[in-house]
């Protein structure tokens, strides 16, 4: 991750103010992207575990 936030100071220096707003803005929607997969992946892995094991107690009974 410091690696590309050097990057990205890098080109700040570099372009003008709304190029690099643009790059700033892009950089946090793709970090909110990952973001958010990991959460609905996470979610999704907890909903399945409860949805089976629902199952399982509902056969046992």
């Amino acid at each position: 991750m410091q690696k590309y936030l050097k990057a990205d100071n890098n080109q700040i220096e570099i372009l003008g103010t709304g190029q690099a707003n643009s790059i700033i803005s892009n950089g946090c929607e793709n970090r909110r992207m990952l973001v958010m997969e990991n959460i609905s992946g996470s979610l999704l892995r907890v909903v399945v575990g409860m949805v089976v094991s629902m199952i399982l107690f509902i056969t046992n009974l």
